[in-house]
């Protein structure tokens, strides 16, 4: 029986790597995707340094993102090259657009990054991806399609599930990007030097003022990023980076 994992790929929105937004959350995530590499964390005032690396670990591993097809195994027959050829194509005829602002809010009990206000053209571009990159999708492994029916689903949830290998498409979705795991209640750090008690709230704020400066102009929704995870227990890494309206994508060197 062989050990060999195949690779997860991921369609995300990402800001490219020069930009404000992408060099501030990825450095409060302590991860830069575009690199594949841990980064210094950045430092919160009023946050420890411990504090901020634990309610981050989640996210960490999947890099500073927003989900727009999610984490899958390539259906046999097809392989990456595959994959990033259509990413090309997919992208040469989408059109840039702005989105809104975006702000620090709290979803299902987790820091994100969110919209301030609706934005039709970021929905239905999700709705183009989900639908465009399904033909890559394997079918969902029994242990994969029972973790999701662990989570509390609607009826229309179940059925995109079954149709689409993920409950939050279409309707459904939430655009977000997410900064922190669960934070509350945010245990107590276990550190004999840096013991800290940190509340929700007040990392909320950290947070949002940290990552303000980068925040002030609308969200440019320009571009579609590949992410690549080379075993459940590896990161994602940015493989791939295509603009809007032309065939020029990022060269990432991976």
């Amino acid at each position: 029986m062989s050990d060999f994992e195949p690779p997860r790929y991921a369609l995300y929105y990402a800001p490219a790597p020069s930009s404000a937004l992408w060099q501030r959350a990825s450095a409060l995530l302590g991860y830069d995707a575009a690199r594949g590499q841990e980064i210094g964390t950045a430092a919160l005032p009023g946050i420890s340094g411990n504090a901020l690396k634990m309610v981050t670990e989640r996210p960490r591993r999947y890099g500073f993102h927003a989900t727009l097809k999610q984490p899958i195994y390539l259906r046999d027959g097809l392989n990456e090259d595959d994959l990033r050829a259509a990413l090309r194509r997919f992208c040469e005829r989408e059109t840039s657009f702005v989105g809104p602002n975006l702000t620090v809010g709290n979803l299902r009990g987790f820091l994100v990054l969110v919209p301030d206000g609706p934005c039709p053209s970021l929905n239905q571009l999700a709705g183009r991806v989900v639908a465009y990159f399904d033909a890559f999708r394997a079918p969902l492994t029994v242990a994969d399609r029972e973790r999701r029916l662990a989570s509390p689903l609607t009826a229309r949830m179940r059925r995109s599930l079954d149709s689409w290998g993920y409950p939050y498409v279409f309707a459904d979705l939430a655009f977000h990007m997410t900064l922190t795991g669960p934070i509350e209640p945010l245990a107590k750090v276990d550190a004999a030097d840096e013991a800290a008690a940190v509340s929700g709230d007040d990392l909320h704020k950290a947070i949002a003022a940290y990552l303000a400066p980068a925040l002030r102009e609308p969200l440019a929704i320009d571009r579609l990023s590949l992410f690549r995870q080379q075993g459940r227990d590896q990161r994602f890494v940015m493989i791939d980076q295509v603009a809007f309206g032309a065939n020029i994508h990022a060269n990432l060197g991976l």
